[in-house]
């Protein structure tokens, strides 16, 4: 009687455990699973890229040659590498848990909708049919926070659900933390000249010893600001040949009521070097713009005369 009993028990226990295991009654984990899978399969197939916050939009756009350009900086190039990291970041981001909270926390955790006074970020992604296969909002970014691996918060506009995912990264910024703002890297032994050119009158100084200082200005010369070269007359041009038979011709021009703005221009020889060449080639893509520069760095151009 009592191994009957005890079947029983047993058999009901059994019947207990496979009913709140079946499919219907088991809590799915998401754990793992791609919060866009779609963006994954489409990953060669992107149009644009529109990131929104309260320091306005940015809209990323590729080309006909398939670059990716800035539409709110006159269609000048972005940086590659960070747009190709968002993307494949996006399309690797995992879910790792579900956390509960309240609407009021959602600012606490920058998940807010985005508005001129929000500090959350909306990234959206479309394909080349404009349908758009990515849309969510990014919050706070931690370590450690998906387990072993970084993680940061997301949600989906429009829906209360909060979830930590993994794969964190960075789309935070203006427009202009999204090109590489860094004109030109030349260093002093590349040079083996220099020529300035200002109202007709001309200084060609080949010792170098003599425009030492000269290289301060192209030490991470960064610009503030960019737009399309209309053709304005320079008030000064600064020529530099460089070894291998390419030569940077880097004009400063003065705009009414803003900081100075220069524009490159780059030539080369029939026989250059393999160095020089990828130089101009470099130097090429900064041809038919105007950059905002620091009116301290410009100074350093004047020093070589000194």
């Amino acid at each position: 009687m009592k191994k009957i009993i005890a079947f029983t028990a047993f058999s009901i226990t059994f019947a207990f455990i496979s009913f709140l295991l079946r499919p219907d009654y088991k809590k799915k984990s998401l754990r793992g699973e791609l919060v866009f899978p779609s963006l994954f399969k489409q990953i060669d197939n992107i149009k644009s890229l529109k990131i929104r916050s309260s320091k306005g939009d940015v809209n990323i756009l590729k080309d006909d040659n398939n670059n990716f350009i800035i539409k709110e900086l006159n269609g000048y190039h972005a940086n590659e590498k960070r747009v190709k990291e968002i993307l494949l970041s996006s399309a690797n981001l995992e879910i790792y848990e579900e956390k509960n909270v309240t609407h009021d926390k959602l600012k606490d955790l920058k998940l807010e909708d985005v508005s001129s006074d929000s500090k959350s970020y909306r990234l959206e992604i479309f394909n080349k049919a404009d349908d758009k296969i990515f849309d969510l909002i990014l919050g706070i970014s931690k370590v450690g926070i998906a387990g072993f691996s970084n993680g940061i918060f997301i949600r989906k506009p429009n829906e209360n659900k909060v979830f930590i995912a993994r794969k964190s990264f960075d789309i935070t910024g203006d427009a202009l933390s999204f090109v590489n703002n860094v004109i030109i890297d030349l260093k002093e032994d590349d040079v083996k000249s220099v020529t300035i050119n200002q109202n007709d009158i001309i200084y060609k100084i080949e010792d170098k010893v003599k425009y030492k200082k000269i290289f301060n200005f192209f030490d991470e010369l960064e610009f503030y600001d960019v737009k399309i070269d209309e053709g304005q007359i320079p008030f000064a041009s600064y020529e530099y040949e460089i070894y291998g038979g390419v030569k940077i011709i880097v004009q400063k021009l003065d705009i009414k009521g803003e900081n100075p703005h220069i524009k490159i221009k780059v030539t080369k020889q029939k026989a250059v070097t393999e160095l020089a060449l990828k130089t101009y080639e470099e130097l090429s893509k900064l041809e038919g713009w105007l950059f905002k520069v620091s009116a301290v760095k410009l100074s350093y151009l004047l020093e070589v005369r000194k």
